[in-house]
C-alpha cells in the first residue's frame, strides 16, 4: 500500500513539473536590465483600464527597468545621438628581437699536459668547454662569437684544479672569420696566444 502511494505521489509530481514552464528560469537576463520589485501599479498598455477592482490592494509586480550604470557607450557611438564610424583597429605584429650578428672564430688548442680542460669565454658566455687527456693533444673548433668589441678569455685547467688564463681584446665585424692558436706547455699558467688571421 505504501509503495503504491509513493508511486502515485511521484507520478503527480512529475506531471506537475511537466506542466510548469521552467524555461524562463534558465534564460540569461539581457545585459543592461535589472529586476525591480515594487508595490506600485504598473500602468497598463494603451486601451486597457488602469483601475484596480474596488476593495483590493494593488498587486505586487515585477518590472524590468533600464540599467542606470555609468558604463561608457560602445565603441563607435556618441551620447549626443549621432553615430561616429567605428575606429579602425590595426592588427598588431609581434615584436621580434633584433637578430644578433656573429663573427666566426677558429680555435686551435695545442698542449703537452696529460689531462685537464680548456675553455673559451666571452664577457657573457662560455663558447667552448673541452676536457682532454693524453700526450700532445690538439683540439680544433669553429666557434660563433658575438660581433663587436669584447674580451675573449682562454682558460686552461690541469687535473689538480690549477688554472691559467690569457685574455685578448677583440673587435670583430659581423660575418668575419678569425683564427687563434692557443699553445699550452707543461703547466696551466704557460699559455701563448697566436693570432693567425
Amino acid at each position: 500500500m505504501k509503495k503504491t502511494a509513493v508511486l502515485i505521489l511521484g507520478a503527480v509530481l512529475v506531471l506537475l513539473l511537466a506542466s510548469c514552464d521552467l524555461s524562463n528560469l534558465f534564460k540569461p537576463k539581457p545585459q543592461g536590465e535589472t529586476e525591480q520589485t515594487s508595490n506600485d501599479v504598473v500602468p497598463p498598455p494603451a486601451g486597457e483600464e488602469s483601475r484596480p477592482p474596488a476593495g483590493t490592494q494593488p498587486p505586487t509586480t515585477t518590472t524590468r527597468l533600464p540599467s542606470t550604470s555609468t558604463t561608457p557607450p560602445p565603441s563607435g557611438t556618441s551620447t549626443q545621438g549621432t553615430t561616429q564610424p567605428p575606429a579602425t583597429v590595426q592588427p598588431t605584429t609581434p615584436v621580434t628581437p633584433p637578430k644578433e650578428e656573429h663573427a666566426f672564430l677558429g680555435v686551435i688548442f695545442v698542449t703537452d699536459m696529460e689531462a685537464g680542460s680548456f675553455k673559451v669565454k666571452t664577457d657573457k658566455d662560455t663558447l667552448m668547454d673541452h676536457s682532454f687527456s693524453g700526450k700532445d693533444v690538439r683540439v680544433t673548433r669553429e666557434l660563433k662569437v658575438p660581433a663587436g668589441s669584447q674580451t675573449l678569455k682562454f682558460i686552461v685547467f690541469n687535473d689538480k684544479g690549477v688554472r691559467g688564463i690569457r685574455t685578448l681584446d677583440v673587435n670583430y665585424k659581423p660575418k668575419s672569420h678569425h683564427t687563434i692558436r692557443v699553445v699550452n706547455k707543461e703547466s696551466p699558467g704557460n699559455i701563448v696566444l697566436e693570432v693567425l688571421e
